[in-house]
């Protein structure tokens, strides 16, 4: 004896969000399980466009005015009907950042971003992109009693950019100015064009303490760095001529030179 379980069909869309530009061929497929057998019909939009009885649709050629739309593959048997929804869609793809988030310049960071997560194929490659939006903001985190960290953005406004595209390229890039240094910053890039806003991706990096540096440099306990750009060592105990004075911490350094009969003050100061 032979047992045999009975179910409504299971189905589902192979791919559920298909992008396609405008002349191209597309194939929509379902898959199905269900027992006694479902037999198919599609439907676009809510009306029936093909009772074959077959789990894929086909355009041929796309016609964007015509063929943009949400369908819907329906398998019926004797115990009821199952639908799965299929987008076709002429949005942009997700856009890929691929900079490296760790900059090099103190107050500028070049943003590189490719069009999709791989190569577009022959269906997709001619989605138009008209342009990118591009929204960041920098994060400080602050410490607060207990250890507890907090986020705050500056400014509470996201800065914008737009980026506009002149015809497709796979890459693009745009240098983001007046930004903090050694600082982070969180952002967001949306793509768009004349059928909507494609789905957005979120992007961080650093600013350098300074330009060519992503860090800042260790601190040397002997040595100060001044103002001026020069380093005194020490130890450090006369200077000028007959100087007999002991120079200690905090005071200033001033050399008497009498064949010139002027005082030069340099305001530096030495580190005991």
């Amino acid at each position: 004896m032979k047992l045999e379980v009975q179910y409504v069909p299971r189905v589902r869309a192979e791919i559920a969000d298909l992008r396609g530009a405008s002349g191209k061929y597309l194939l929509l497929k379902c898959r199905v399980d269900a027992i006694p057998r479902a037999r198919f019909h599609w439907e676009k939009d809510g009306e029936m466009i093909s009772s074959l009885d077959l789990d894929y649709f086909v355009i041929i050629s796309l016609d964007p005015s015509i063929d943009y739309g949400t369908y819907t593959c329906v398998a019926t048997n004797l115990l009821g009907s199952t639908r799965a929804h299929i987008n076709v869609t002429g949005l942009p793809m997700k856009p890929v950042v691929v900079s490296d988030p760790k900059g090099t310049r103190k107050h500028i960071y070049q943003l590189r971003w490719r069009t999709s997560v791989e190569r577009q194929d022959a269906i997709t490659e001619q989605l138009p992109v008209d342009a990118y939006d591009i929204s960041y903001r920098k994060v400080v985190t602050e410490i607060l009693d207990g250890g507890l960290k907090r986020l705050r953005y500056e400014p509470l406004e996201s800065m914008q950019e737009t980026y506009h595209t002149d015809g497709w390229k796979e890459y693009h890039s745009l240098v983001l100015r007046d930004l903090s240094l050694n600082s982070t910053y969180e952002g967001i890039l949306c793509p768009r064009n004349q059928y909507g806003s494609g789905e957005c991706t979120n992007f961080a990096f650093n600013t350098a303490f300074e330009d060519g540096l992503t860090e800042p440099p260790p601190v040397n306990p002997e040595t100060e760095r001044i103002d001026h750009g020069l380093t005194i060592n020490p130890p450090l105990e006369q200077v000028g001529i007959n100087a007999a004075t002991q120079i200690t911490t905090s005071s200033a350094v001033c050399i008497v030179t009498t064949i010139l009969s002027f005082q030069l003050c340099t305001g530096y100061r030495y580190i005991s």
